[in-house]
C-alpha cells in the first residue's frame, strides 16, 4: 500500500499493478495471501486490479472469486515439479535430459490443473486468525530442577560462545557437582525437594539473568539430559 501511495498519481482505473512475490507466504493466516488480497480489496480504489506473483497450491482457488480485484496470477511451482519428475526419471534412465519440451509439458499440465481448480473457487469465509490464550510457560517443578536447569543453561551458553567445547564441562558427574555447590548456597530453610515457586528460593548469585526455561532441544546435544540425574546429592 505504501508503494501504491508513492505511484498513485501515475495510475488510472483499468491499470494492473504487480504484487508479490507470494511464493513464501501461506494461504491463510494474519499475513497470508488471502489476508493481503482482502486488505488490497478494501484499500485500493475501484478499477485498480492486481497481478499476484508466485501464487501456488490452494491459494489460487482461494482468491479466484476476487476477479474484480485480481486480474491474474503466476507461479513457478511447475518448475519445482519438473525438477522432481526429472530426478525420478533419471533414476530409471540415466541419459534422460530435462529439455525445454519436457518442462513445457509439465507446465501445461500444471496450468490445466490450476484452471480446473479455479473454475469454481473456494470459500474465503475463513477465520484467518484465531485468538488463543497463551499457554502457561513451562518451568522447573522443584528447586533441584531449577538448579539443574541453571547449570545446563550456563554450559549451553559457554558452548555457544565458544568458551568451552561440548566435551569439557558436560558430564553428569560435573553437572551434579555444580548442583551440589549451588545447594550449599541455598537460602536458609529452602530444600532441594521443595516445589519451585520463585527466584527467591535460589542462591542470590544466580538470580540475575535467570533463564526461566530452556527447551531441551535448544540445549547442545552434549548437555541434554538423557535421564533424570540421581538425587543423592540433595539429601
Amino acid at each position: 500500500l505504501r508503494c501504491y501511495d508513492a505511484m498513485s498519481a501515475h495510475l488510472a482505473p483499468g491499470m494492473v499493478i504487480g504484487v508479490g512475490s507470494m511464493c513464501r507466504r501461506k494461504t491463510g493466516g494474519e499475513d497470508g495471501i488471502i489476508a493481503i488480497a482482502e486488505r488490497l480489496d478494501r484499500e485500493l480504489p475501484k478499477g485498480i486490479r492486481a497481478h499476484f506473483f508466485g501464487v501456488k497450491g490452494d491459494a489460487g482457488s482461494a482468491i479466484a472469486m476476487m476477479s474484480h480485484r485480481i486480474a491474474s496470477i503466476d507461479s513457478q511451482a511447475y518448475g519445482v515439479r519438473a525438477r522432481q519428475l526429472a530426478i525420478e526419471e533419471r533414476q530409471r534412465n540415466p541419459n534422460f535430459s530435462k529439455s525445454n519440451a519436457f518442462v513445457a509439458g509439465v507446465m501445461e499440465k500444471w496450468w490445466l490443473n490450476q484452471v480446473e481448480r479455479m473454475k469454481h473457487g473456494s470459500a474465503r469465509s475463513i477465520q484467518n486468525v484465531l485468538p488463543m490464550p497463551a499457554a502457561p510457560e513451562p518451568g522447573p517443578r522443584t528447586v533441584w530442577d531449577a538448579l539443574e536447569l541453571r547449570v545446563r543453561a550456563e554450559n549451553n551458553a559457554l558452548i555457544k560462545s565458544g568458551d568451552i567445547g561440548p566435551q569439557d564441562l558436560c558430564s553428569d558427574h560435573l553437572v551434579l557437582a555444580s548442583i551440589q555447590l549451588l545447594i550449599s548456597e541455598l537460602p536458609a530453610g529452602v530444600r532441594p525437594s521443595d516445589r519451585y515457586v520463585s527466584l527467591s528460593q535460589l542462591p542470590e548469585s544466580v538470580q540475575d539473568n535467570w533463564p526461566c526455561y530452556v527447551e531441551p532441544e535448544d540445549l547442545h546435544p552434549a548437555i541434554r539430559p538423557t535421564a533424570a540425574l540421581p538425587r543423592f546429592l540433595a539429601a
